[in-house]
């Protein structure tokens, strides 16, 4: 009684509130009926229509979200009867009030009609919405969705979606499939909806229609009439999957549309009982109908056509259509694998290619792997049988020049042995997968080249161990690891994904001890040498070791043994991957023994030897220290290697082993070991076994040791020197040990304590400095010193003169001359005529000669002074040793032997006890290569001289003075002249002093109206230096030759004393320069200022001032003609 009181009040209050809405919604309901009757023509009309539309369906929803059952029959047909006037007639109203239209019948349909109501309306709406997307079948209205506009077609869609979302969740709407007219209009609805999912017009509008699609595939429960749909559904989805260019959105919907159509069809399930029942109904006659045998097995034939065209989209680049297809398969492996057994071959495959490592280790998601654990005779049986087919094949594929394919193969292997290894299974003779994959590999690094680096014999120069060496030491501070090797095999950027893959496959070939014991099998092939193909076993055995020893392995190993695996657990040495590796790392130091010619061995195996090396020493850290006694020198050698690579593997391996070991660096790695380094190079070069690999091995060592090393290099030193007595009519042999030499020197100059041990060396500086001017003081106290003098001197005169006059003279001049200076003064007087200079002279070239003879060594001094380092010895022996080849036919030698010079005297002049007998010895080949044939010969030895008079000073004095008389002086003015030619130059100023002026016609024009009347007494045919040459310009040999010139008289002005005349002619040769070379100027201004003002006054090159006037005095004016107009033209000039 109280429950049917309850529900009477219940009803009464449904009936009040829907009386409530009906009184709100009638007036806008009439407005609408109003306005459908008399479709508006304007467009505020039709905004006033699809606002009262938008009204209507806002109370709808707002009163339906707090009381569901609100809507009746009644009430909904009220409200659908003037939207359906719009549906009529269409096409006189505007796409936005018949979306709002669309919109609002979707809520009608989902919340409005019940059971009944739907079931009998169910047909007619599909005929309503189906006819506005498409129109009306065989007329000229067909297809008329490809005149509506975006938004009205997703509503419509919307709209089909909502009547198959509402037949399949309302309750008793179920039976709406059993109509044969439902039917029918079903299959035409899904015609239009298929159509609009090829629709150009955006992809927004294809998805809306697939997820059209997969609701009316779920609302249809019986799966009979649902197959009555499958091959149309099936066909035109998967002609929609592999259209070229297809949205990657599109492909997966449209994959998920096909999963949906397949399981729920198809589904092992499915087909069981429904198959039965078929045969039970005694319908045999009728072999069309769905479940049929003939149908079941026409349709297993089309489906696996259609699926194979389909898993193309395996290859796809995007993560999430390669997603789509693994769900595809899984699910489709999981519900239908009996009955589409004939498809389980292709979706295994796929699924394989397109497996994820998160699914896999998934536990919300189904992945292949719990399928094989599940389906074990079906899907893990086709799992081995397509991993063994692939192995099988790996080989013939690997070789093929498509790499495309090959990276498929090797991506689908290692999918397939990660999931094989993660199913604790017996998995069929592993090792024979294993091994088939080996030889696969094998047999791609021998036939195919473009697997493996190539590149040409190139001999090492200084430019490539710069570059190589700033190239490793900056991949070294970055950190030491397996990377900083270039790869020898798939190098290419393009083969970067391949190189990673085959990485991965060996990765996968079992567990350490299966891996270590394929690498044994793998050592005697790389250990044959005579072998081409030996690299590729030596590099698969060395990847596997590795490999080996980096797997973490898995705990669950230790626990879980099966007694049937083929490869058991040994204790043989075959089996530690230790042990392999201490196999390779002995293969490898036989491989870059000297002993060993380049010849007999490919590059590439060296290189990888070096790998191995490197690779060894970073798992023994600083116990791979006494291992350095056999492997640093070998390593050391194939910096000089003649394939690029192979050096700048063996200069990463040396930096590699010094961070290993704990060295700061490579040079305290050699430093460190420099004895038996050193022992090693000097026994190679005692017994001649010099090649240009042994050549570039010393220079880089020495090089990348610097100075520390110099001390130990005594003994090799002395072997070079034997070597250059013994075979110095060899022309590149000489030259090489030479280039040795001059590393050496470069690095020894580089030597803090280079003269004294435990000291510093001292600098020593022989530049002119001008004098210091004398503030007045210092002027009035000399002052004062020479009245002193004069009156000391006129007193002296004075007892000289009362002693003459007192008589004969007691004592001899001589004993008298030794206590005065006076009476030695008035002697010397007396010796020489007044006025004559010679004396002076004479005094002075005494100088000299003095100071110009080399200091002799020995002496009481001898065991005060600080004792020499080995560095310094060294260095001054090299340097000695010049002298004897500096007139050797090769200039290249000539010229690296004067840059050897000029290296190593700025080195040896803190000592000039050991420094000027040096230059006494080598001057007079050094100054003869002045005149050298060969231009860039000269260039070095003015160089050398410069850094000669630099280091050496007023020394070279006497020297240069007779040099410059024996014709250095006319060599520099040759080579000015040759320069004026090569630039072209018709007025070179600096050839002046040499043009014919017998002719007083001939004038120089300065420019500005200046002009230069020419000397006198010039030799005749100097004007014929004037003419003009074509070529380099100012990058001619001549020109440069030029440059080093003056640089030479600078260097000679600005360190060494020179005679008044040599000075002046100096200063005439680079006059031309003094403006444009301002350093060249205070050079000379140092020497002489007042010579240099003349001659720039000469040529025109002072500023004119007009002559000052004061009282008492007479001051020379700056004289027209000389180069200016006069005062009377200073304002016109």
């Amino acid at each position: 009684m109280e429950t049917s009181h309850l529900s009477a009040v219940s009803q009464d209050a449904i009936k009040a509130a829907r009386t409530e809405l009906f009184r709100q919604l009638k007036p806008l309901c009439v407005s609408v009926a109003g306005l459908t009757i008399n479709p508006p023509t304007s467009a505020a009309g039709s905004r006033e229509l699809s606002q009262r539309i938008e009204e209507i369906f806002a109370i709808v929803n707002a009163r339906v979200a707090t009381n569901r059952g609100i809507l009746s029959d009644g009430l909904s047909d009220y409200i659908f009867w003037p939207l359906s006037r719009i549906f009529a007639q269409r096409d006189k109203f505007s796409l936005p009030v018949i979306e709002g239209a669309l919109r609002g019948v979707s809520v009608l349909i989902s919340k409005g009609w019940s059971a009944t109501t739907f079931v009998d309306l169910f047909p007619q709406l599909l005929l309503l919405f189906s006819t506005l997307l498409g129109g009306v079948p065989d007329t000229e209205k067909q297809n008329q969705h490809l005149d509506l506009a975006e938004e009205t077609m997703q509503e419509a869609l919307r709209a089909i979606r909502t009547i198959f979302e509402t037949s399949r969740d309302l309750p008793g709407a179920g039976g709406v499939y059993n109509s044969s007219n439902a039917v029918t209009q079903v299959g035409n609805t899904l015609a239009v909806v298929l159509n609009c999912a090829h629709s150009p017009v955006s992809a927004d509008i294809q998805i809306e229609a697939l997820a059209t699609l997969e609701a009316a595939i779920s609302a249809m429960r019986d799966t009979q009439v649902l197959a009555g749909f499958f091959p149309g559904i099936v066909s035109s989805v998967s002609k929609l999957l592999i259209k070229p260019s297809q949205r990657t959105r599109v492909l997966v919907k449209g994959l998920s549309a096909l999963q949906i159509i397949l399981t729920r069809v198809l589904s092992n399930f499915e087909v069981e009982i429904r198959t039965q029942r078929f045969d039970k109904s005694g319908q045999e006659d009728l072999p069309s109908l769905p479940y049929s045998r003939e149908w079941l097995k026409t349709t297993q034939e089309q489906t696996r056509v259609v699926v194979g065209t389909v898993l193309r989209l395996q290859l796809s680049d995007s993560e999430s259509v390669r997603n789509a297809v693994e769900d595809l398969c899984i699910k489709v492996l999981d519900e239908c694998h009996k009955s589409l057994g004939n498809c389980s071959d292709i979706l295994v495959d796929a699924a394989i290619m397109v497996m994820s490592t998160e699914r896999l280790d998934s536990l919300m998601e189904t992945s292949l792997k719990e399928l094989c654990m599940i389906h074990e005779n079906t899907v893990l049986e086709q799992v081995r049988k397509s991993a063994f087919d692939r192995a099988r094949n790996f080989g013939s594929v690997m070789q093929m020049g498509d790499g495309t394919k090959q990276q498929r193969y090797l991506r689908f292997l290692v999918n397939a042995l990660t999931l094989l290894s993660q199913i604790k299974k017996k998995t069929g003779q592993p090792a024979l997968i294993h091994r088939q994959i080996l030889n696969g590999l094998q047999e791609a690094f021998n036939g195919q080249n473009q697997w493996i680096r190539t590149g040409e014999r190139v001999v090492l120069d200084d430019e490539d161990l710069d570059t190589v060496e700033t190239t490793t030491k900056s991949l070294i501070s970055e950190g030491i690891n397996q990377q900083v090797f270039r790869p020898l095999a798939l190098s290419h950027d393009s083969q970067r994904e391949a190189r990673s893959l085959i990485s991965e496959l060996i990765d996968k070939l079992g567990n350490p001890e299966d891996k270590s014991k394929y690498a044994n099998s793998l050592i005697p092939y790389a250990q044959d040498t005579s072998d081409r193909h030996n690299f590729s076993s030596f590099w698969l055995a060395f990847k596997l070791v590795q490999s080996a020893l980096e797997d973490p392995g898995d705990e669950l190993d230790m626990f879980t043994v099966f007694p049937d695996d083929d490869v058991g657990k040994s204790d043989s040495p075959q089996g530690n991957p230790q042990a392999t590796l201490q196999e390779l790392y002995t293969l490898a130091g036989y491989i870059i023994t000297p002993q060993i010619l380049p010849s007999d061995v490919d590059w590439r195996s060296r290189a990888l030897a070096l790998e191995v090396i490197e690779y060894t020493a970073r798992r023994a850290q600083q116990d791979f220290r006494p291992e350095l006694m056999d492997v640093l020198f070998p390593v050391s050698t194939l910096l000089g290697d003649e394939h690029p690579e192979v050096r700048r593997h063996a200069l990463v391996t040396l930096n590699a082993l010094a961070a290993h070991c704990q060295y700061r660096d490579v040079s305290e790695l050699i430093v460190q070991n420099a004895d038996y380094m050193v022992n090693a190079v000097a026994l190679q070069i005692d017994s001649l076994n010099l090649t240009p690999a042994m050549i570039n091995v010393l220079v880089m060592m020495t090089r990348l040791t610097g100075p520390k090393i110099i001390p130990y290099l005594d003994d090799v030193i002395h072997s070079i020197f034997s070597a250059l007595d013994n075979y110095h009519g060899y022309p590149n042999l000489v030259e090489a040990l030479f280039t040795v030499l001059k590393e050496v020197v470069d690095q020894g100059v580089k030597s803090q304590t280079l003269l004294i041990e435990s000291g510093e060396s001292s600098v020593v500086d022989h530049r002119k400095k001008r004098p210091a001017k004398p503030s007045m003081e210092e002027v009035i106290k000399q002052i004062e010193t020479i009245k002193l003098k004069r009156k000391e001197r006129d007193e002296e005169d004075r007892k000289i003169d009362e002693d003459i006059r007192s008589g004969h003279p007691k004592k001899p001049w001589a004993e008298l001359s030794k206590g005065s200076s006076r009476i030695q003064e008035l002697l010397d007087e007396h010796e020489e005529p007044e006025g004559s200079t010679s004396s002076q002279e004479g005094n002075e070239d005494e100088k000299v000669e003095e100071d110009d003879q080399p200091i002799q060594e020995g002496g009481d001094d001898e065991e005060n002074k600080p004792k020499k380092t080995i560095t310094y010895t060294l260095l001054n022996r090299i340097a000695n040793l010049t002298q004897n080849y500096l007139t050797f036919p090769s200039p290249y030698l000539r010229k690296q032997l004067l840059g050897l010079l000029a290296t190593v005297s700025s080195a040896l002049s803190s000592d000039p006890d050991s420094f000027l007998p040096l230059i006494n010895d080598i001057w007079p080949v050094t100054i003869t290569r002045l005149y050298d044939s060969e231009g860039f010969v000269t260039i070095a030895a003015c160089e050398t001289l410069s850094a000669l008079c630099v280091n050496a000073g007023d020394f070279l004095t006497s020297r240069f003075k007779t040099e410059w008389k024996a014709g250095m002086h006319k060599w520099c003015i040759k080579a000015k002249e040759q320069a004026a030619k090569a630039t072209g130059n018709k007025s070179h100023r600096g050839l002046i002093s040499t043009i014919d002026s017998s002719d007083v016609s001939i004038r120089m024009p300065l420019g500005d109206g200046k002009v230069l009347e020419p000397k006198k007494d010039a030799s005749e045919n100097s004007a014929s230096q004037l003419e003009i040459s074509g070529g380099l310009g100012s990058y001619a040999l001549a020109v440069k030759v030029w440059e080093a010139v003056v640089d030479l008289l600078v260097a000679i002005v600005g360190h060494v004393s020179v005679p008044a005349e040599m000075f002046d002619e100096m200063l005439d040769l680079v006059a031309d320069l003094l403006v444009k070379k301002p350093d060249v100027k205070e050079v000379f201004d140092v020497i002489n200022a007042d010579a240099v003002w003349l001659v720039m006054y000469e040529r025109g090159e002072v500023k004119w001032e007009p002559t000052p006037q004061i009282d008492g005095w007479d001051f020379v004016a700056m004289t027209k003609g000389i180069g200016y107009p006069g005062p009377d033209k200073v304002g016109e000039a």
